[in-house]
């Protein structure tokens, strides 16, 4: 078994609580241009871009507007919301043992790069990554298996030597995709585990515990 050496992980709902903020500032941001949404509809589709919500919630086919939209909602997420996010609970216990390990930790994610580093700082978590990998920098956001092709490429490691840690089916899709040896989705009941790449904790803490097992044994 080949050693791990590194620790992908997924940003928003994973290491960071983000979700009452991006609600928040979607819900007010379509709410001005006369869409009125509930976070009903707005809450499953949790995970995949902005364009792509918006898209399917309203069925906008003009991308003028949606990257409109996505803007305006940036700004309200940056400029009233972004004090919302936090670390998920575990998250610092997650990535210091990571660290203490010697492993590198990639932050793979559908958000772009000002998004994530924000969300990072604002809850004290940068200073643990060593790179990411953001939905500007691929073509393709997960489920597509681009973002941790790019990250192993990056690191320069194959997908035998990497742990990923994502909570969506997207995640879990775009994993088994690239071929990543060990996937862990964080509190999904609604994901099949029959792959056999595929262990699921509740959280962070029993996914730390998963992390150190793995450890132990390659």
């Amino acid at each position: 078994m080949s050693r791990i050496k590194a620790l992908l992980v997924d940003l928003d709902g994973t290491l960071v609580d983000s979700k009452e903020a991006d609600v928040l500032a979607s819900l007010e941001a379509l709410r001005r241009r006369g869409f009125m949404v509930s976070r009903e509809s707005l809450e499953p589709l949790f995970g995949f871009r902005d364009e792509e919500i918006y898209r399917r919630v309203l069925g906008i086919t003009d991308d003028n507007l949606l990257r409109f939209l996505v803007k305006e909602k940036l700004k309200l997420f940056f400029d009233k919301y972004i004090l919302k996010v936090k670390p998920m609970s575990g998250a610092r216990e997650l990535l210091r043992y990571a660290k203490s390990q010697g492993l590198k930790i990639c932050v793979v994610t559908s958000s772009d790069r000002e998004l994530a580093l924000r969300e990072l700082i604002v809850t004290s978590l940068l200073s643990y990554i060593d790179l990411m990998v953001t939905a500007d920098m691929v073509k393709r956001s997960k489920p597509s298996p681009e973002p941790i092709l790019k990250a192993l490429s990056l690191l320069e490691l194959r997908a035998e030597e990497v742990v990923y840690m994502g909570d969506t089916a997207l995640d879990l899709e775009a994993a088994m995709a690239a071929g990543v040896k060990y996937v862990i989705v964080l509190d999904h009941d609604n994901i099949e585990s029959r792959q056999r790449n595929f262990m699921k904790a509740r959280d962070l803490h029993e996914a730390l515990a998963i992390l150190k097992e793995l450890l132990n044994t390659s």
